[in-house]
């Protein structure tokens, strides 16, 4: 029950991935630059071709590096924000649920999870609201899965 089924369970997290890339993008590009201008200070500028392919030989295990590392560290990013992601997830299709007379049940958040404060005060405010006749709970099955990573 408290395994994530998925960890890329909203749009936020693509907008994370995408922004850690573009960082990633402008740091490399910043970096080769830098590299650049200290290879002609340090060997001068006589042929800017020649410094310019010798900067790039010469930090290529670097650039290895930041392809290999850079989808690693943009997914643990997404991973990362899944435990907050996960619990907004919950918390909306319980909304909907109330807003659509759905039967809803009490929020279950995992220990690792953002938001567990805010899990306690919307339990404590569906048992004010079942007790006031305007939602109903659901039946809890012990063989339930939760959704949204």
């Amino acid at each position: 029950m408290n395994e994530r089924t998925r960890f890329w369970v909203d749009p936020f997290q693509t907008k994370l991935f995408y922004r850690v890339a573009f960082y990633w993008l402008i740091y490399t590009v910043t970096l080769f630059n830098l590299l650049f201008a200290w290879r002609l200070v340090k060997h001068g500028s006589d042929d800017l071709w020649q410094q310019f392919v010798a900067t790039i030989y010469d930090n290529i295990p670097l650039f290895i590096t930041f392809v290999i590392a850079a989808p690693w560290i943009a997914l643990d990013a997404v991973r990362f924000a899944n435990r907050l992601v996960g619990p907004l997830f919950r918390f909306r299709k319980t909304m909907h649920s109330v807003t659509v007379n759905e039967p809803v049940r009490p929020i279950r958040l995992r220990k690792d999870d953002f938001l567990m404060d805010m899990q306690d005060e919307f339990n404590a405010m569906l048992d004010a609201l079942e007790d006031r006749g305007a939602v109903q709970r659901e039946q809890e099955s012990t063989s339930s899965t939760q959704i949204g990573g």
